[in-house]
């Protein structure tokens, strides 16, 4: 699976591999014969000569196109090297794809002509103008020739394979310059760089692939890389077992307590998300109101009644919801609450509750989410009386306002969600654009994924209730946070691609095509 790093953390991560007797040149042929690996299964299809153009910086990413490109050139492709400042002549590399039979170009006002000829045919495009190291501003100079490129690309429609990030991209931060690379596909080496994952560059990535360029698993800088990037083969590798032999009581009893009158819909979107991702059996805890108009809507599901005044949950429930609880597997707890005085005393009688039945509860997994969420992490010391490893699945907004008296202005989502764990025990589901889970043992993970179609009110409901499915499952509170918020992205891009759009997309969407998420990772 895929890591997440730092500039800094490539920098030390190679000089690692270095002392353990591998050599910076072996590793930059490593590197682009990756390059050259993908694009190659890329073309696969293409009939006829294959064309490909390497635009060479004077950095190592320029030197990781050059190999690409004499890979390719070694294998008949028609190559050419385009030369934006200075590189001598005499470097080797030059003179390997020249003795192939690629000619070699030094970009200039004067080349433009024949370079427009040379990107005739759709050639693949290989970026390698600039490297992880570049930092904003561009010169003048080459702002206007990678535009000017950047442009001819797009008219003649060639496909951008980027070595290591498009260039003009801080690796950082995410910041990039106005010229900078648009990539179809991303070529990271070994590892994936933060910055890439942060708008504005997650925008001009493309396709994200990594490549072993040969770092080993005894480098110790490697090893202590904690923060990864989640792909469907560790999506798969986290699927619970469905024996042939199963029964419901084998994936899980889970509670959704929520709703009022207001947000009648959110606890049982909790329920189709838990139902979607494969749990045992769900038990709604609402309001009347809740029961009355959806209980027909979700005939799979248990309903508990609770006490409530004028439509909003009320203290007198928690009594009901005590002698449910001791029966169940996992609590969803907060969807659609509503934020007054009644369900205010309702949550603060659910904390003590928690907090007083701490033992008879200890295995009980929690998910909170929206109201309540927002509701309990107001109270002091809200996590020392909630068990370990509670879930708490807050959006952008409601991270901010939880975590407002944490001093994190400034820190970037990751590092934040990474704290907020660490100083509250439990695992962080940071939702939004490239979604992030964090464990208090410093473990991450980021859902490389941002879609508008999933920025729909009820989606986020859907996700608390396929975290809860997979928790039920007996998978691990990070783990069914990878798993949950993985399969949940994926869903929205399934169902952008069926309806066309990203805007058209609702929350039934989400988890009614997820049985083609599931069908995708099990195909084989």
């Amino acid at each position: 699976m895929p890591k997440l790093v730092s500039v800094t953390k490539t920098i030390a991560i190679e000089q690692a591999q270095v002392n353990l007797g591998v050599s910076m040149r072996q590793l930059m042929l490593n590197a682009g014969a990756g390059v050259a690996a993908v694009i190659r299964r890329s073309s696969e299809s293409a009939v006829g000569n294959k064309k490909v153009i390497s635009l060479v910086g004077k950095g190592n990413n320029g030197g990781d196109a050059l190999v690409a490109l004499r890979d390719l050139a070694f294998e008949g492709w028609h190559g050419t090297a385009l030369i934006f400042g200075q590189r001598s002549i005499s470097d080797p590399l030059i003179k390997a794809v020249r003795g192939l039979g690629c000619e070699v170009v030094q970009f200039s006002e004067e080349e433009k002509g024949s370079i427009e000829k040379m990107l005739n045919g759709e050639p693949a495009v290989i970026d390698g103008i600039l490297g992880t190291g570049f930092r904003l501003p561009l010169s003048a100079e080459l702002a206007s020739a990678m535009n000017w490129i950047k442009g001819e690309i797009k008219r003649q429609k060639c496909q951008v394979f980027s070595v290591d990030c498009p260039s003009g991209v801080n690796c950082d931060t995410g910041e990039c310059a106005d010229e900078a690379m648009n990539a179809d596909v991303t070529v990271c080496m070994a590892a994936i760089k933060q910055g890439l994952l942060k708008f504005p560059a997650a925008a001009r990535t493309g396709k994200i692939e990594t490549v072993d360029i040969g770092i080993t698993e005894d480098n110790p800088e490697w090893q202590s890389v904690s923060d990864l990037v989640v792909d469907e083969a560790m999506l798969k590798s986290l699927l619970p077992l469905r024996p042939l032999n199963s029964h419901k009581g084998m994936f899980g009893k889970v509670l959704v307590c929520g709703g009022c009158l207001e947000y009648l819909g959110a606890p049982i979107l909790n329920g189709y998300g838990a139902y979607a991702v494969g749990a045992g059996l769900v038990r709604i805890a609402t309001t009347e109101f809740s029961m009355q108009g959806l209980c027909g809507r979700l005939p799979e599901a248990v309903w508990l009644r609770l006490p409530h005044t004028a439509g909003y949950l009320n203290a007198e429930g928690i009594s009901s919801l005590d002698r449910s609880l001791v029966e169940q597997d996992v609590l969803i707890f907060g969807s659609g609450l509503g934020i007054n005085e009644t369900t205010t005393e309702f949550v603060n009688s659910f904390v003590d509750l928690m907090q007083q039945r701490k033992n008879v509860l200890a295995g009980l997994k929690i998910v909170l989410d929206a109201d309540g969420l927002r509701m309990i992490t107001s109270l002091d010391h809200w996590y020392e009386k909630m068990p370990s490893q509670t879930i708490i699945t807050p959006h952008p907004g409601e991270f901010r306002a939880i975590t407002a008296e944490m001093g994190l202005e400034g820190a970037d989502r990751l590092e934040s969600a990474k704290i907020a764990a660490r100083e509250w025990n439990c695992v962080v589901v940071l939702k939004g654009a490239m979604t992030v889970i964090a464990a208090p043992d410093g473990r991450s993970a980021t859902i490389p994924i941002a879609s508008p179609a999933l920025a729909k009110a009820g989606t986020g409901d859907v996700l608390a209730g396929m975290i809860g499915g997979f928790l039920g499952q007996g998978l691990t509170s990070f783990e069914a946070g990878v798993l949950g918020a993985g399969i949940h992205a994926m869903a929205g891009e399934v169902s952008s691609a069926i309806y066309n759009n990203n805007r058209s997309i609702m929350a039934s969407d989400v988890y009614y095509h997820t049985s083609e998420v599931f069908s995708k990772l099990e195909e084989d």
